[in-house]
């Protein structure tokens, strides 16, 4: 792996690939990859973070394979965010120790999901409450806004452009 000290940004952090290997029945699954001499610059055991790493992303492709839809598709935005929930819990849960450089390539192939999805999924639920989706609209329209997010917020627009939003979920809701 290339730059594997990269101080500034990684503060101790060990950056890792997760990589794909085939199992005895010729399957692929997640294996994880690490510079060799970050094995002796990481404090505690090295296998028992990288074993309980792996654990934890096998429960997260587990947990988030019955959220996974078609964004095209409507209706389902609430399963989106929730799956977009998911990918961000799992990454907090180990940033303290990893850095994955790799993520969206890892988390595309193994939920079948393009990268632009997996950054739109995450930034979705980074921008937007549970309570404030709704399910009938099309992942388009959220798409526009999560990709405009930062020049919004740059421009002072964020919150009113989020308000629009809940203007349009009362007049659905009001004329369903």
């Amino acid at each position: 792996m290339e730059n594997s000290y990269q101080e500034s940004e990684m503060n101790q952090k060990i950056p890792i690939k997760i990589t794909w290997i085939e199992n005895q029945e010729g399957i692929s699954e997640p294996e994880v990859a690490i510079d060799a001499e970050d094995y002796f610059d990481f404090e505690g055991s090295i296998t028992d973070a990288l074993i309980k790493f792996k654990k934890e992303y096998s429960n997260l492709l587990k947990k988030t394979a019955s959220l996974k839809e078609d964004p095209k598709k409507t209706g389902q935005m609430k399963k989106i965010w929730q799956l977009g929930k998911e990918l961000a819990k799992f990454n907090e849960r180990v940033k303290n120790q990893f850095i994955i450089l790799n993520q969206r390539e890892a988390f595309s192939r193994d939920l079948g999901l393009s990268e632009r999805y997996i950054s739109f999924f995450m930034n979705f639920s980074k921008y937007f409450s549970l309570h404030e989706v709704i399910n009938e609209l099309s992942s388009n329209h959220y798409r526009i806004f999560c990709d405009n997010a930062d020049q919004l917020k740059k421009s002072n627009l964020f919150k009113k452009e989020k308000k629009l939003i809940n203007v349009v979920k009362i007049s659905k809701h009001n004329f369903s």
